[in-house]
């Protein structure tokens, strides 16, 4: 498949960018100016490297940075866990073959799309070039759509690439992937999610990219961090049109290394999570980006139930299906674990230990 390079490089230079939040009245901007309407007909996102001021500026920031944070490294339990409302041995399940097919965007590295748990469920979509790290953005696709690992088998895995080799990318990239789906998401007319497992700097103007998708109809899942600080020090994580998960562990412990606080939606399993990796192999990862994921997966598979849901509607779902007051202790984060209400699921087939066991990461 022909995927056309939309630009060169990620250039993480020195060189100071910023990224400025504009209405779109009155303001004397083109749009092949490096500015973006991300489907909007009330807000401009523009980036340059100059500062541009103007009587319609509603935010100026510098271009922050974001990464995939990689820490640590058993059986699939992350299945189970949000399968039951207690600990106790829940066989894992697969989606019934007979619903809607979700598109859901992973907005991270370039995704191994002839993974063979993908099963022809799986694309790259854009990209700035198609050679670099496929490892985080593999391992978290299988946690939306592996029959083994994942949540909705059904869904449809669209790679978004945003980071780099190193796992870095700038708000300013992330802006632009936005644009792209937001227009992406019109062409296809099937409803979607956005999963974000990244985290850095704090960013208006991203918040409120989010905020536009989410009134075009798009929810955003997003990792909430794994510097073990409050989430609302970080973007995307304190967006307020998000769900931003934090990780727990087998037992339902707060993860050691997840962000906590207000800004926390839910948790879900992030510690020692077994997905797909490149080359058709397996292995375990820890963090928020991996519990991000398993809610992107719940809410593609209300989505496929209920596929004219407005994202408020699947907000809702999330947060009031999940299980309440599993944590011992949350950090001020609101005690919720993320809960699948769906019963018509039957074992899968051929579930298999990983062929590596090398990847002692730690996700964002």
């Amino acid at each position: 498949m022909w995927i056309p390079l939309l630009y060169s490089s990620l250039s993480l230079a020195s060189a100071t960018t910023y990224i400025t939040l504009f209405e779109t009245k009155s303001v004397n901007r083109t749009l092949d100016n490096d500015c973006y309407t991300l489907g909007s007909l009330t807000h401009i996102w523009c980036i340059t490297e100059e500062k541009q001021l103007g009587e319609n500026l509603i935010h100026l920031e510098e271009d922050g940075y974001a990464s995939g944070d990689v820490c640590i490294p058993k059986p699939p339990y992350h299945l189970k866990r949000i399968k039951s409302r207690k600990i106790q041995n829940v066989l894992p399940f697969s989606a019934p073959s007979n619903i809607r097919t979700v598109n859901v965007y992973v907005v991270d590295t370039l995704v191994d799309v002839d993974h063979k748990d993908f099963n022809n469920r799986a694309e790259v979509v854009y990209t700035t070039r198609m050679t670099g790290n496929y490892d985080h953005g593999t391992h978290v696709a299988g946690l939306v759509n592996s029959p083994n690992y994942g949540v909705n088998s059904k869904a449809r895995i669209l790679s978004v690439q945003v980071l780099d080799d190193n796992g870095m990318t700038r708000w300013s990239e992330v802006i632009r992937a936005f644009d792209f789906i937001s227009k992406d998401y019109r062409r296809r007319r099937m409803p979607a999610v956005i999963n974000l497992s990244l985290s850095g700097t704090p960013s208006r103007v991203l918040d409120k990219a989010i905020e536009e998708l989410f009134k075009q109809g798009i929810l955003t899942v997003v990792a909430a961090g794994n510097d073990f600080r409050d989430a609302c020090m970080y973007s995307p994580a304190r967006a307020p049109y998000a769900i931003t998960v934090a990780a727990s562990t087998s037992e339902n412990y707060h993860a050691f290394f997840s962000n906590f606080g207000r800004c926390v939606d839910i948790y879900a399993p992030g510690e020692n999570i077994l997905s797909t990796l490149p080359n058709d192999k397996h292995g375990y990862f820890s963090g928020t980006s991996m519990a991000a994921p398993l809610v992107t997966g719940i809410a593609s598979m209300y989505l496929a139930f209920n596929p004219f849901a407005h994202p408020k509607d699947v907000r809702e779902f999330l947060l009031t299906n999940a299980s309440k007051n599993q944590l011992p202790t949350t950090h001020f984060s609101p005690n919720r674990l993320a809960f699948l209400p769906y019963d018509d699921y039957c074992p899968p087939m051929n579930l298999f230990e990983p062929e590596t066991l090398s990847h002692f990461l730690c996700e964002q």
